[in-house]
């Protein structure tokens, strides 16, 4: 055998007395009361200890301490041992507050036959213990309450086989002088050390200790064999470090699996809506396709009838040319013949003049003839033959033209007839082509709907699928730890060597956070603003109240959709909240906003925006 090999066999041979005389089946135990504190790594000696020295009284001060007591508790009541427990809490102190409910229910359920929480100073609590009645005392240095004034306070009230723990001795931190009092009470008492975690100082008041103490205290060993204890204490205490971490992983678990179910639920939910949302965008596209085929139908109608009222029109125009112009001619012979009347009635009273004279000459003479008064006769009555005839074509050129007055005022009639059903044809399109514009928007607003939707219906796909995948990768690395940590009799013993990603569990809190309200805000902030109802310059000028309210003002349309419906005010003179509300009291019930109940559902219903 060489050399190395006899020095190797040697040194491990000078190790195994020190590991042997303080091995227990107790450091191997696991604590039922988890969470962080100092001292959550030394439980395995706390377990060690009480197995070894058996206290009949152990007292813990400071309300972090709880984690420490409770595990005192539980080695008394494995190994049931007849001693009882007592742990202090400061009421007064703000952050034991919270703490103290939790460990007297705790300590009700489980230990409370031998187990007292006591709420008071740790200045306070000594003078309730009798002198030599206490066999381990644990605490934590605080800037009131250090080591040695403690150690000092509490010498009276310890037993002979006392035991002293004090953590935190490894901690460098400015203020920070534990460690600089005990290395002061090593030369004062018997002690040991263990510098895992914030360290923990063991002190030896009495001399009346177990043999088991006593291994632990002897300096004769050698310095390696005692770092290997130190070791081993350090990796069983670094278990329940892991199995801490690794509930808290187990819990982020769960919770990740309930968001996913929660995500699920909502995407099948998107999913219904989207289906729904398509149908409806579907069937209004399928409408608005023969609503369009009608327009142009009717358009095609509109402008024939636009032209034969054109060529009805024109043909109307020629007639009352004519007509003008055959008036004319016949105003033209009218005067003619008038002047001829004149010229006849003017003959008609000469030749009576005439009659007359020649009457007046035949008094006076008794002279004429009776061939010449015959021919005179004759004459007269040709005359007035001549005169009736005259008198005739003018009562017949009258009634002409009265009969083309007639005709020029149907004429004018049928003209303005035509005139009004040309205006009434134009007002017509120009509704139809009102119509067609407020159909577009509809459409194009549909469209921008639909693809919102499908853009939000996108982004929680790409949620899910990451939470999908973390969670996959999660299950697998717990799955794979569950498998490399398996002690030899199948019990699992999570070791410092879980790790995970932080980073991981952060981006799966911000993307489960829900955006569902604001998103349906802000669409149905789009569907006010586009529909045509909402005037903001009349809102504002209407309310000044909003106007002057710098938030309100900033966006009047969120405003009313907010407050401003429900508060009886109108987006503008198309539309009636407070009527539309009273009205349709199921709107009313629903809490809906009455415009936006309108846009969706009212409008296909028939329902009406204003009472008039």
């Amino acid at each position: 055998m060489s050399i190395k090999k006899q020095k190797k066999i040697s040194k491990n041979l000078a190790k195994k007395p020190a590991i042997n005389s303080l091995a227990q089946s107790s450091i191997f135990w696991r604590p039922d009361y988890l969470r962080p504190s100092e001292w959550l790594e030394h439980l395995p000696f706390l377990f060690w200890l009480i197995e070894a020295h058996q206290p009949r009284k152990a007292v813990s001060l400071g309300a972090t301490s709880d984690v420490a007591h409770f595990a005192l508790c539980q080695a008394i009541k494995h190994l049931r041992l007849k001693a009882s427990c007592y742990l202090s809490i400061d009421v007064q102190n703000e952050k034991s507050d919270g703490l103290n409910y939790e460990c007297q229910d705790y300590n009700s359920q489980y230990y409370n036959t031998f187990s007292y929480i006591l709420e008071s100073s740790m200045s306070d609590v000594a003078s309730q213990f009798s002198d030599g009645s206490i066999d381990l005392l644990l605490f934590i240095p605080t800037d009131e309450h250090n080591l040695e004034s403690t150690v000092a306070h509490w010498k009276s009230k310890l037993s002979p086989r006392s035991i002293v723990l004090v953590p935190g001795i490894s901690k460098r931190n400015p203020g920070c002088e534990t460690f600089r009092i005990f290395e002061l009470l090593k030369e004062e008492y018997t002690n040991f050390s263990f510098y895992h975690g914030e360290g923990l100082g063991v002190i030896s008041i009495g001399d009346e200790i177990s043999s088991t103490l006593i291994n632990l205290f002897d300096r004769d060993e050698n310095n390696s064999s005692w770092q290997v204890v130190r070791d081993n204490f350090a990796r069983l205490g670094q278990t329940y470090i892991d199995v801490l971490q690794a509930k808290k992983y187990q819990q982020k678990v769960k919770s990740l699996e309930i968001n996913l179910l929660s995500k699920k639920d909502k995407l099948k939910k998107l999913s219904a809506e989207y289906a729904g949302a398509n149908a409806e965008l579907n069937l209004q596209r399928k409408e608005l396709t023969d609503f369009s085929q009608r327009i142009k139908q009717r358009e095609l109608e509109v402008e024939q009838n636009f032209k034969n009222l054109e060529i009805e029109k024109n043909n109307l125009n020629s007639q009352i040319r004519q007509k003008d112009k055959e008036l004319v001619e016949k105003d033209i012979a009218l005067k003619v013949r008038f002047e001829e009347l004149a010229t006849l009635t003017q003959l008609l009273e000469k030749m009576r003049k005439q009659q007359t004279e020649q009457q007046e000459l035949q008094k006076d003479r008794h002279l004429k003839s009776a061939e010449s008064v015959h021919k005179l006769e004759k004459n007269i009555t040709s005359l007035e033959s001549q005169l009736k005839t005259h008198e005739s074509n003018l009562e017949q050129m009258r009634k002409a033209n009265h009969d083309s007055d007639k005709v020029n005022t149907e004429l004018n009639s049928r003209y303005k007839e035509i005139e009004q059903d040309l205006k009434l044809v134009k007002n017509e399109r120009d509704n139809l082509n009102q119509e067609k514009k407020l159909l577009q928007a509809q459409i194009q607003s549909l469209r921008d709907d639909l693809l919102e939707e499908k853009n939000s219906v996108d982004e929680r796909f790409r949620e899910l699928s990451l939470l999908t995948s973390l969670l996959e990768e999660k299950e697998l690395q717990i799955k794979e730890l569950r498998k490399k940590n398996l002690d030899p009799d199948g019990k699992a013993i999570l070791t410092n060597n879980f790790t995970f990603n932080e980073r991981t569990f952060s981006v799966a809190k911000i993307l489960g956070k829900g955006l569902k309200q604001k998103h349906r805000q802000r669409k149905e902030l789009q569907k006010i603003i586009k529909s045509g109802f909402f005037n903001e310059e009349w809102y504002l000028r209407n309310y000044p109240d909003v106007a002057c309210n710098e938030d309100a003002a900033r966006d009047p349309a969120l405003h009313y959709l907010k407050h401003g419906a429900f508060e009886g005010r109108n987006p503008g003179p198309g539309f009636d909240s407070q009527w539309y509300l009273d009205t349709n009291l199921d709107v009313k019930d629903s809490g809906c906003n009455p415009l936006l109940h309108y846009i969706s559902m009212g409008r296909k219903e028939g329902r009406e925006p204003l009472p008039y």
